[in-house]
């Protein structure tokens, strides 16, 4: 380093990308100019300038480098202009910008300002100027933008292995009247599912840090044996931890009141019927969020990283009761140079994980359940004997499977994680003399609990462990209370010009109950596959073909899934 007696070669040596003893690199001494001249820009001296000097020595086939400095005066912000916003309003752009008139020059604090207000999604260009003026130690800034429209009002179909034909629609709008308010209504009409959400934002709560938004829905969803009806609310107050607003912290209380719904030919494990036979749950939760992003971009990045952390409870009223633990994070990088990957340099490795945690205060005896005291025998018993170690509310348990946002590729949705038998009550109509009503036995048994099936194979109330079940086709999935999941995903293109990427990768995780460990390997269920995502003129289409590495006797060997017009990506 030369030029600048306040500055040695130690200072700045780690955050150099050359090295002493390295192979010497053109790119990597423009990049290391640049960094060096943005200590100084960042530090005030805003025509600060570096110029590279080396000398070569052909004998010993090595380089020396210095960088001289100018670092010029020390300059601060006179005035800062705002041109462009045609709608948008000047104190939703300025409270973005993270300089203030009177302060010193901060290229740093420039780039931040830049990110934040891209970040917006208002604008198609912006970029900051710095204007020199009549004083030698000052200089203006003009921030100039170029507005784009923010409303949209969509119409659409689509298609998935899940949940069939979907006819959507919505209308939004992400800078109401100028100051930066959100609106949005969307729907969604399928053969399994129906959704209807609004939610209004405002991102700065009368110009302050702090962000507030408030969303209803009514959701309707089939699964394999029950019918799910959702219909609740949630307030989220937010704010920004950091200066380039990349950590996030939020408050967020929600309501909702869920009802399981079957008909009456149904049959299934208790934890369904307890819920059933509960008519409507009400859950009010309170979550705390500390979140972070840094992915370069949102859809196919290739550095950065991804970090949540979400702790609840509910019972603040309502039917359910715990408190919940859940983490997710995920890496995003370029493909080493050493891996022999097609694309490579066009290309995305990532690795994600999750887990979550969920101590159930509820128990057994506060759901509304009718039927004998006790069990006559091991194989009858009423439903609030049955799997009393099951606490946690069907409608609040997690179900691994499928694609979404507890994957696991290589499986159909919803369907890993713990099981019970299915049971049904041996004499629902009360029309058997001497048996009374309210007590249950697994399927294949009869009033008296015995076998009676034509293959002898009959699951035991007591079953647990996959390898208990004489029959794994009639037993359910019950969801666990904890969840552990890891992912690993190759992204590469295979054709820029219509949108298309391709994909390999590696799922693995499970759900488990209360009292089971989620660390034991043995436990977690593997799959690998091939994928394609293409961003097609109807939306975003994604295709997967998993294969389970070891799949149980009622598993597919493979699972093909995809999605049509689509939010998931």
């Amino acid at each position: 380093m030369r030029g600048d007696p306040n500055l040695s070669i130690e200072d700045v040596r780690d955050a150099l990308a050359l090295s002493e003893d390295e192979w010497f690199n053109r790119s990597g001494l423009t990049e290391d100019v640049d960094r060096v001249e943005f200590r100084y820009t960042n530090q005030g001296f805003y025509q600060a300038e570096v110029n590279p000097v080396t000398d070569i020595h052909e004998s010993t086939r090595t380089v020396d480098v210095v960088f001289e400095i100018a670092k010029g005066p020390l300059y601060f912000v006179r005035q800062i202009d705002v041109l462009g916003n045609t709608r948008t309003v000047d104190r939703v752009l300025r409270r973005e910008i993270n300089i203030v008139e009177g302060e010193l020059y901060s290229a740093r604090s420039l780039a931040i300002s830049k990110r934040r207000l891209e970040n917006l999604g208002y604008f198609d260009e912006v970029n900051f100027e710095p204007r020199p003026t009549d004083q030698s130690d000052q200089v203006d800034l003009d921030v100039k933008v170029a507005e784009k429209p923010t409303g949209s009002l969509s119409f659409g179909a689509g298609f998935s292995s899940q949940d069939s034909f979907i006819l959507s629609g919505s209308i939004a709008q992400n800078n109401l009247l100028g100051r930066g308010y959100g609106l949005s209504l969307s729907a969604d009409w399928g053969g399994r599912r129906k959704r209807l959400f609004g939610t209004f934002t405002d991102p700065r709560v009368l110009d302050s840090e702090f962000g507030l938004s408030l969303s209803v829905f009514n959701t309707e969803v089939d699964f394999d044996d029950f019918e799910e009806k959702n219909l609740g609310t949630d307030v989220t107050l937010s704010r920004a931890l950091d200066a380039s607003t990349n950590t996030r912290g939020f408050l967020r209380y929600g309501f909702s009141s869920r009802e399981i719904e079957v008909d009456s030919s149904f049959t299934g494990a208790s934890p369904v019927l307890r819920q059933f036979e509960q008519d409507a749950t009400g859950t009010s939760r309170l979550s705390l969020i500390v979140s972070q992003d840094t992915r370069n971009e949102p859809v196919l990045p290739n550095q950065g990283h991804t970090i949540q952390v979400t702790g609840s409870y509910a019972g603040l009223g309502g039917f359910t009761k715990y408190a919940r633990l859940e983490m997710r994070g995920a890496r995003y990088m370029k493909v080493p140079s050493w891996l022999p990957l097609p694309r490579r340099d066009r290309s995305t490795l990532s690795f994600s994980a999750g887990a979550g945690f969920t101590k159930a205060f509820n128990s057994v005896s506060d759901f509304d359940l009718s039927g004998p005291a006790r069990c006559p025998n091991n194989e009858l018993c009423p439903l609030d004997q049955i799997d009393r170690d099951i606490k946690l509310p069907l409608t609040d348990r997690y179900f691994m499977g499928g694609i979404g946002a507890l994957q696991l590729r290589g499986f159909k949705a919803r369907n890993v994680g713990p099981r019970r038998a299915e049971v049904a009550e041996t004499n629902p109509g009360g029309f058997i003399p001497g048996v009374p009503q309210g007590l249950y036995t697994p399927l294949g048994r009869d009033t008296f609990g015995n076998c009676v099936a034509d293959d002898g194979k009959c699951n035991s109330l007591g079953d647990k462990d996959i390898d208990d079940f004489d029959d794994l086709d009639d037993t359910s999935v019950i969801g666990g209370s904890k969840f552990l999941s890891f992912s690993t995903e190759y992204r590469f293109p295979v054709s820029e010009e219509i949108g298309l990427v391709g994909i390999l990768f590696f799922d693995g995780g499970n759900a488990f109950i209360e009292d089971d460990t989620m660390f034991d390997p043995d436990e977690w269920r593997l799959a690998t596959g091939v994928g394609a995502l293409w961003f097609s003129p109807f939306g975003p289409l994604e295709v997967f073909w998993g294969i389970p590495l070891d799949p149980l006797d009622d598993e597919q060997s493979s699972v093909f899934e995809f999605n049509v017009g689509g939010s998931r990506l």
